[in-house]
């Protein structure tokens, strides 16, 4: 319905209403269609992958990254890209791989020990690598100070690192005590060659004693601490060659440990008797003599 309004000479409006004129047949009050001949191009439509712009936005085919998946993992690489508005095929959406070679190479997967960035984290072998340390003279102990991060034991290391010479195979842990060979040969901090009594400063008021000296095998061993320590003592008897004769755990009462030892089977030579209280070492030397 349309309404019409007109003036006469007197300013005397007059409204006349007119009926609708009908929309003829294929026409519409919109303008907007960028192609009338495909009734699926128009502005509602949704775009698609085909040469075409069928939304009528002036954009043809909306455009996207894909990345090379020579490996067929899912995960693509970041240096090899085109540009579609479909994958081709052999492409993904995603540029997370670090080696398109290798499909068990890719982000997620698990991590093992092989020198290689398995799951493209930056780095290798993250949590299994194990340390080894040099074993140079082949003792089977290694050294503390020369290590090395390796997945499996190289050539020349070992998992141990006690060694506290790794240039001389016949020194390592509880090797043989060799007396009169200026080397620790156990790796226990203790030079077992010399020596008249105390080893450690801390006890320089203490008393070490071995009666008779020389001996005919039997010996009294006599200690006095410098106070009033009830604990155990090991005794030790050793030879030259470094050979423990005699072990026996004896008892200090207040700080003092006496002790009868019979050897009467060992034969003539010098031997280090050393008796070892709460980590501390006392030690001397005595003399087998029976003619």
């Amino acid at each position: 319905m349309l309404m019409l309004i007109t003036m006469d000479s007197v300013m005397q409006a007059t409204v006349f209403f007119i009926a609708d004129c009908p929309v003829p047949n294929g026409y519409v009050t919109d303008s907007t269609d960028c192609d009338d001949a495909n009734a699926a191009i128009n502005p509602a439509a949704i775009e698609i992958c085909d040469g075409i712009d069928n939304n009528c936005d002036g954009n043809i085919d909306p455009l996207f990254t894909f990345y090379a998946d020579s490996d067929g993992d899912g995960y693509g690489d970041n240096n090899a890209s085109v540009t579609d508005c479909a994958p081709p095929s052999g492409y993904v959406t995603n540029n997370t791989d670090c080696n398109d070679a290798n499909a068990a190479i890719h982000p997620g997967a698990t991590e093992i020990c092989n020198d290689i960035d398995d799951n493209c984290n930056a780095q290798t072998d993250e949590g299994l690598l194990i340390t080894f340390y040099a074993d140079n003279d082949g003792d089977l102990y290694g050294n503390a100070n020369n290590s090395t991060l390796a997945c499996t034991l190289p050539n020349g290391y070992v998992t141990d690192n006690t060694d506290c010479d790794d240039t001389n195979a016949s020194v390592y842990p509880d090797a043989p005590e060799i007396l009169f060979n200026g080397i620790d040969d156990d790796c226990d901090g203790y030079l077992d060659e010399f020596g008249t009594g105390i080893f450690s400063s801390a006890n320089t008021a203490s008393v070490f004693s071995l009666f008779p000296n020389p001996t005919n095998g039997e010996f009294e061993v006599y200690l006095q601490l410098n106070n009033e320590l009830n604990a155990e003592g090991k005794i030790e008897v050793i030879n030259l060659l470094g050979q423990v004769v005699y072990n026996k755990t004896s008892v200090l009462l207040k700080g003092k440990l006496q002790a009868v030892i019979n050897l009467n089977d060992e034969a003539d030579g010098l031997y280090l008797v050393r008796v070892k209280v709460d980590e501390q070492l006392y030690s001397g030397l005595i003399v087998f003599d029976k003619q």
